[in-house]
Order: C-alpha cells, then structure tokens, then sequence
C-alpha cells in the first residue's frame, strides 16, 4: 500500500510537471501563429519532459549519502559533557579496542561512529548525571600506512587516510611498476610478517571480471624484479625501519642491522631474530652477541628481496589508576613501575579530593594491600615502597569533605525547634 500511494504521488508530480511545460511550451507557438501541424509535436514534447523529470528522480535516488567514519584502534577522540568539565577529555582507542571513561568504565570504541559512541557514554552516564549531553569528535586518526618497494618508480612508505586502500592505489603512490624491469606476474602481498598473497597484475589489468585487491595497514607491496633484487627490510625493534640498497648479492645480518641505525636499546629481543626469505621461508637466527664468534641458530646471510625482523623482548601489559587521579584508566607498563611512576600516568593526583593516606592496592591475584602515599612521597625513596605490576590496580580514594554551610544550617534548624517546644 505504501508503495502504491508513493505511485500516485509521483504520477501526480508527473502531470503537473507536464502540464507547466505543455503551457509554457503552447504559449509562444500561439503568439507565433503556427500552423496546426505544429502542435502535433506537443504530446512528443511533454513526453521528453516527463521522461526528462524521471530521470533526475531516479538519479537523485541513486546518490546515497557517504559512509560514516567508524573509529579503529589508536584513534583519538574528544568528549565534552555539557556542564561537568571534569568528565571532558581526550581519550585514545587502545590497542585492544575499548577506552576507558570516568563512571562508566571499558567501552567498546573499535567499528563504531561518532554518534554511536556519544550514545554508549550517554547511557554510561545516565544513572549518575541524569540525561546529560554529550558531543564527540575525532581528534585524530591513526596514520594508515602500506609500504611499496622492488620494482616500482618511488619505493617508499604511503600514508593513507581512508579506512582502505587497494593494491592498484597503492601501485599508482609508488608512481606505478617500473615496467622495464618489474616482474608483474609475481607482485607479493606481505602480512604480519609473511607473504599473504601473489597476484597477477596482468590478469587483474586485463580481466573485465577481476577485482581489485584491498589491502590492509602496515601491508607490504613487493613488486619483483626481472633483473636482480637490490633492497633488503629490516623492521621491528631497530631506530630506523626501512628499505636499504645494498651492492652485494648477500649481506650479513649483522651489517643489515647497523644498516638500520642498531636496535632499539632495552626493547629489541636479539636472541629471537629472524630473517624471512623472499620465498616467505622463516630463519631463526641469534644476534645477542655478534662478537663471539656463535652468533646464529641459522645462517644469518641476507640476499636481495630478503627481510630482517628484530622482535620486542617485552610484551606491553596494562595497570589501572582509578580514583582522585587526573586521568584515572588503564594504562600500558613494560615492566613494574613504583607509586611515583604510576601516579604521573594517571597524570598526578588531584590535590583538593586525594585521600593519599589511604591509598589501596588490588593484586591480579585478588590480595589488597593499603598504603600510605603521602608517608611515602615525603620519604623521597618510592622505589623502597611497593610497585605495580601487570594487571594491579591502584585506587587512590576521595577525602571526606564536611559542607560547613550546610551542617550549620541544620543546626540552625535544630535550635529553632528546641527552642519552640521548649
């Protein structure tokens, strides 16, 4: 039924349509005095116009509004609540995917719109603020970026700012394969450490029927070459991430390394190195001490198109800070961190409301242990105090604060009436 009556409307848009051309059009064919064989041509015209008007329904129609942007991990948004500034903050989607937020505590953030999120911190918020209203807004979003080496023109790292990109975009950043030299049959899609995909781009150029081929953040484009492969990757915990040329068919892991500026000083996990073949074969190889002589578990010899991977030795893990802190939530520790450290990532205690005589710690295994903060500040040694491990949870409580206003009114009150009955 509801179909039928939206007919008729347009059937009727349709008429009037016609019929304010029909006039317009019959007006000056009178005033010209045109013979009566001309106004066979009437009906032909307002057909056109109908069909004319149609069209632009129909295109009109077909355009849909775009894709509203859905938040993904490292984004960062900022949240004010009208009328409570201390609820308004800037917060980041964590690795995981969640934020954590005053009162309500873990949201699930990754896949969903901005309106979507001001709707879960509102129902979030609604038992202790009533209905309030609150506005979010994308701060910043993660830099997206796929790397594009071998045989193209720029051999480099792209970023992108849409939520995907494809192999042929991504092609067309590099400035497109060297045709001269680029093996276009081969071309590698390298993912979390190891070859995803080998696609034909001949094929896919050539094909009515093929589809492009999405590609993911942190992918890497590998464009064979017909000649000999000069660049080598060195990427995981080094200083400097990248491409390299190098003038030999093989070079040792060791000078790739040095290539890369070294590794990352506390964090890179030498003993653990592996060198991935172009093939996609994987090489454990062990670089902890390169000096003495017993440095591999493989062979740690790099050839042109080969890959070296330094892994990190600590696996970030995360603490809570709740209570009278600035930015009470969770936060990512590498190692135990003592009450000082563990206080500045919250960023600090709130003077006016911090109970630091009361602190409280909760294990991961459940255990308390209640601590005196202050006693321990003005010792001017944290470190001889109790430190916070992964999965601990430090909640520094509010001070008791005695309204004098109010409590002098009620003893007002209570005077009055003694002094009435009495």
């Amino acid at each position: 039924m509801k179909n039928r009556k939206s007919l008729r409307i347009l059937d009727l848009w349709l008429l009037i349509y016609a019929n304010a051309n029909f006039a317009r059009i019959i007006t000056p064919l009178k005033s010209m005095n045109c013979s009566r064989h001309s106004y066979l041509l009437l009906p032909l015209l307002s057909l056109f116009s109908i069909l004319s008007f149609g069209l632009q329904i129909a295109e009109a129609q077909s355009l849909s509004p775009p894709k509203p942007y859905t938040l993904q991990i490292g984004d960062a948004i900022s949240v004010t609540v009208e009328g409570y500034p201390e609820y308004s903050k800037q917060i980041v989607v964590r690795l995981d995917g969640y934020i954590s937020y005053p009162l309500i505590g873990e949201i699930k953030a990754e896949g969903l719109t901005i309106p979507e999120i001001e709707s879960e911190i509102v129902k979030g918020l609604t038992e202790e603020l009533g209905q309030p209203r609150v506005f979010a807004t994308l701060v910043r979003s993660k830099q997206r970026s796929v790397y594009v080496w071998g045989a193209v023109k720029l051999a480099d790292r792209y970023f992108f700012e849409t939520e995907e990109i494809y192999l042929s975009q991504a092609l067309a950043l590099a400035g497109g394969p060297d045709y001269g030299r680029a093996k276009l049959t081969e071309i590698q899609i390298w993912r979390d450490g190891q070859i995803y995909q080998i696609v034909n781009l001949t094929q896919l150029r050539d094909e009515a029927n093929q589809t492009d081929i999405p590609l993911q953040a942190d992918d890497v484009v590998h464009v064979p070459n017909l000649l000999q492969q000069r660049p080598i990757m060195v990427t995981g915990a080094v200083l400097e991430q990248g491409l390299y040329e190098i003038e030999n068919s093989q070079i040792h892991a060791v000078q790739a390394l040095m290539m890369a500026g070294g590794p990352t000083q506390d964090l890179a996990d030498l003993a653990s190195a592996e060198i991935i073949k172009s093939t996609g074969q994987r090489i454990p190889i062990n670089l902890e001490n390169p000096l003495d002589g017993n440095t591999t578990v493989g062979i740690a010899i790099l050839e042109p198109g080969d890959m070296l991977y330094i892994p990190n030795a600590y696996e970030e893990e995360k603490v809570s800070i709740m209570g009278a802190v600035a930015r009470p939530g969770q936060y990512q520790i590498k190692k135990p961190v003592d009450m000082i450290e563990a206080l500045a990532l919250a960023g600090g205690w709130l003077e006016d409301r911090a109970n630091l005589k009361k602190a409280l710690i909760i294990r991961s295994n459940g255990e308390k242990e209640q601590i005196n903060l202050l006693e321990l500040l003005e010792s001017g040694s944290p470190d001889s105090g109790p430190f916070l491990s992964p999965g601990d949870r430090l909640q520094v409580p509010n001070r008791i604060r005695i309204n004098w206003s109010a409590l002098l009114t009620v003893t007002s009150v209570i005077t009055l009436i003694y002094n009435i009955v009495r």
